[in-house]
């Protein structure tokens, strides 16, 4: 638990109704009865006004000085100044109260630079110099005004802090770093946020003006603190800027983690220490009234700003109790630290509180956690510097601008009274010219003053003083010093949208960098110190978690707390400040979040499009975005360049699809010119093979030419026989070759209406196969017919014989030739038509034959659009084009 006005926790007191014989309220005294009328104890006389009343009508009274505390009937918390001899007390009071003040001469200087920059602020009236020692001008009558560049870089900063650090929604916020986040755990999340907020800015009302007034002091001082610590008499924990007058700290320190010895300056009312008094947070002894402060000189401007004087009365009851608390590391007989159970000598962290006037110890209080092996001293103060300086105090704006602001005044006031003493010159008059009734010749527009001149003209009486005017050279170099000013103080206005009309964007945003960066560092450095002050304000509710919900109703969306509810969420979640680090202007997070939203416009599919408007709903000020937002948002309408960008790709993709479909049919080609190759060589093959016949049916003719000639009649009955079945084969060859030749043709046709090359080609091949293959197989039958015939007659008609053997050679012949002949044509034509399907391009989809039908010995011919009738065979499926007969 904290300790003491600035830490500690204590349990009610008597004052808060409970029984007053309760002995951790009361020392052990004297118990005086007041009851009795008659009764009148033999004690000295007592003021009963220092006593405690209680029922009955009875006062405990104490005399004499208190009875030491046992030290084991002391806890770990409690005040062990009950328990330390007066004696010891004093020399700890004697002793620290010389390293304070070693301490406070070690910062005089810094205490003397921030009083002088308070009082460059310009902020007290001052009149034109009179005659006398007052105001800051040298000479009567001169211009006291003072340069403002000061002034308007610590208020644009402090209002720019208050800003940013205190939003509207309050200034703490949950960390977003927990990876397994629950619905649950959002809403312990969302209620501890809120619940924060809601004590800083309603629970605890003065955060937010003191908080406000820190702010405007960093700009100016360099160094303010927050103190965050339990307050035992508003039972609540609370955090409060302490100014670097009231914060005495060693120069040599570079933080307030690490400094020895720390001591918090507390100007206490007299009812405040009487009540510290009495709920047992500082020892109940006299201290005395209270004498008069010794102002150090930062006090003494910010009074003389204000116009009020502090603890000045004549009234001693109006003046403050200067009370030092100190936080340093001690090694108090009766309380060693101890190793093994033997004293190590080993100084540890204590908190005591003296009285300055009084030199009186009140409060001496362990100040580490009792948990803690190493004895870490506990931490209070948060430092809010402005620039981290040489030493434990930072550097501000009263610093950077102090030397250049006493030049900008010096300035002003010149330029002012040179106007002033040219309009209203001193004079040098002749001496003896004539006794004047005042040396002071002041004349009032429109008036009339007569002088003596001794007779002389008035010209050589009189003459006004030679002041010269500011030149042009002069103005310059004010606005020069203006300038630089403003420019090391942040207030500059950064000239993108006066200028040049045509400066590139990059300039533009680079120029804005720059100027922003200064103010950007200060503004990091403020959100972790608030960072850390709301990580020490979760501290002290983890020692005191009643006094989080205590003043609260209920959380969001009813949610209620007790203590180890939020115990656990306090070690669950990382509190930390709302303000942005990298934001350090409203100006910059609109330009964020509008670049943020660009991205996401651009590609919607890649960002939750969502969390990015409620992040911009908040940018520009707005507390709860959802309402603002569709809980169920259509999807945009398409983007034209989207659709064009689209439909071009799908072009690219289809005149890619096209070539493929062009290289696929060449492929499909190859094989099929190899393939009609070899399919003409086996047709030689076949004819070689016919050949061979030839010549064994010659040879064979010729052993029987001789029976022949002997079987002329029968020959010649057998010749017209012959003849006739040869008319007849030919007939049907002649037909057999005019369907094949129409099937091709149809065939062909239809395959280049469909655009398929190959089957037309495989199946216009195989027809000539099979052509070729029935008129040898009818040749042979023929043939074999013809042998029968004249193996039968080739005894009676050898002449006969031989006459159809001719005949038959050269009906063999013509038929070989008008098949050779057909064949040659079939593939010539075939050859045309591929090389017309090959340059035609892509035909359409053919379009089926409709109406005007034809009867015809096969079936009905439809009319195709190409203007010709089309039958389809009954076996074979193909279509024939039907010829109207002559």
């Amino acid at each position: 638990m904290a300790a003491g006005l600035g830490s500690i926790r204590l349990a009610p007191s008597p004052i808060d109704g409970m029984d007053s014989d309760s002995p951790a309220d009361i020392r052990q005294g004297v118990v005086v009865d007041l009851s009795g009328d008659d009764y009148e104890p033999d004690i000295p006389d007592v003021d009963t006004d220092k006593g405690v009343e209680i029922e009955g009508g009875g006062v405990i009274v104490r005399i004499g000085p208190p009875k030491l505390a046992n030290k084991d009937d002391l806890g770990f918390e409690d005040n062990l100044a009950e328990g330390i001899p007066r004696d010891t007390l004093g020399m700890i009071a004697d002793e620290l109260l010389r390293l304070i003040e070693e301490d406070n001469r070690s910062r005089s200087e810094w205490l003397e630079t921030r009083a002088r920059g308070i009082e460059m602020l310009g902020l007290k009236i001052e009149p034109m110099r009179s005659s006398g020692p007052d105001g800051s001008a040298p000479l009567e009558g001169q211009s006291q005004v003072r340069a403002s560049v000061l002034c308007e870089a610590v208020v644009r900063f402090g209002a720019n802090a208050f800003a940013e650090l205190c939003p509207t929604d309050g200034p703490a916020k949950v960390a977003e770093d927990t990876a397994a986040a629950t619905t649950d755990l959002d809403d312990v999340a969302d209620a501890l946020e809120v619940g924060l907020n809601h004590y800083l800015t309603v629970t605890d009302k003065p955060w937010t003006p003191d908080t406000d007034a820190m702010l405007l002091r960093v700009g100016v001082d360099g160094s303010v603190f927050k103190k965050v610590f339990h307050d035992p008499i508003l039972r609540r924990p609370v955090s409060r800027a302490v100014y670097g007058e009231d914060v005495i700290v060693n120069n040599s320190a570079t933080s307030t983690y690490d400094a020895r010895r720390i001591t918090h300056r507390v100007m206490m009312g007299g009812s405040t220490l009487r009540r510290m008094q009495l709920i047992g947070a500082y020892l109940d002894i006299p201290v005395g009234d209270p004498g008069w402060l010794t102002k150090d000189a930062p006090a003494n401007q910010s009074e003389e700003i204000a116009g009020i004087r502090k603890n000045e009365g004549a009234e001693q009851e109006d003046r403050d109790h200067e009370i030092y608390e100190t936080y340093c590391e001690l090694d108090l007989p009766g309380f060693e630290h101890e190793t093994a159970g033997h004293p190590d000598g080993l100084a540890v962290p204590y908190k005591v509180a003296i009285h300055k006037e009084s030199r009186e110890v009140l409060e001496v209080r362990r100040n580490w956690n009792e948990d803690d092996e190493m004895c870490l001293p506990k931490t209070y103060f948060v430092q809010f510097p402005f620039i981290r300086g040489f030493g434990f105090y930072g550097i501000g704006l009263s610093h950077l601008l102090g030397n250049i602001t006493n030049g900008v005044t010096a300035a002003y006031r010149e330029f002012i009274d040179a106007g002033m003493f040219a309009n209203f010159p001193g004079l040098l008059a002749a001496r003896g010219s004539g006794r004047q009734d005042n040396s002071v010749i002041r004349i009032a527009p429109g008036g009339l003053k007569e002088i003596e001149t001794g007779g002389l003209p008035i010209q050589q009486v009189v003459m006004g003083m030679p002041y010269k005017s500011p030149d042009a050279t002069f103005v310059q170099f004010i606005q020069q010093l203006n300038s630089e000013a403003q420019r090391l103080g942040g207030t500059a206005e950064v000239m993108v949208g006066e200028g040049r009309q045509d400066a590139p964007v990059g300039t533009t945003l680079a120029l804005i960098e720059q100027a922003i960066k200064p103010l950007l560092a200060t503004h990091k450095r403020l959100c972790a110190a608030q960072s850390d002050e709301l990580q020490l304000l979760v501290e002290r509710f983890r020692e005191d978690p009643g006094a989080f919900y205590r003043h609260q109703k209920t959380g969001p969306n009813g949610f209620s707390w007790d203590d180890q509810r939020l115990v656990q969420a306090l070690n669950t979640y990382n509190i930390v400040t709302r303000a942005d680090p990298n934001t350090a202007s409203h100006l910059q997070r609109m330009l964020r979040n509008a670049a943020l939203y660009m991205m996401a416009k651009d590609d919607p599919t890649a960002f939750n499009v969502t969390k990015i408007r409620q992040v911009c709903i908040r940018g520009i000020g707005f507390a709860n975005p959802d309402q603002y937002l569709n809980a169920n948002p259509q999807p945009p309408p398409p983007d034209p360049k989207s659709q064009a960008a689209l439909i071009a790709a799908q072009a690219q993709m289809l005149d890619a699809e096209a070539k493929q479909g062009q290289l696929q049919l060449e492929a499909r080609n190859a094989p099929l010119e190899a393939q009609g190759k070899q399919m003409d060589a086996q047709a030689k093959i076949t004819t070689a093979k016919l050949g061979l016949q030839k010549q064994q049916l010659a040879t064979h003719t010729a052993g029987i030419q001789a029976q022949n000639e002997q079987m002329k009649p029968a020959m010649e009955q057998a010749g017209r026989q012959h003849e006739a079945q040869q008319n007849a084969a030919d007939r049907g060859a002649d037909i057999l070759k005019q369907q094949m030749q129409q099937a091709h043709e149809m065939r062909l046709a239809g395959m280049e209406q469909q655009g398929n090359l190959q089957q037309a080609h495989m199946e216009h091949q195989g027809k000539l196969q099979e052509a070729g293959m029935q008129h040898q197989t009818e040749m042979q039958r023929i043939g074999a017919e013809q042998q029968g015939r004249m193996a039968e007659v080739g005894a009676k008609h050898p002449t006969e014989m031989a006459k159809g053997q001719l005949q038959h050679e050269t009906a063999m012949a013509q038929g070989e030739q008008q098949r050779q002949t057909t064949l040659a044509q079939g593939a010539q034509q075939h050859a045309g038509k591929l090389q017309e399907i090959k340059a035609a391009p892509k035909p359409a989809a053919p379009k089926r034959a409709t109406g005007g039908r034809v009867e015809t010995p096969f079936g009905d011919a439809r009319l195709a659009p190409d203007g010709h009738h089309y039958v389809r065979h009954p076996i074979s499926g193909q279509y024939f084009r039907v010829k109207k007969k002559e």
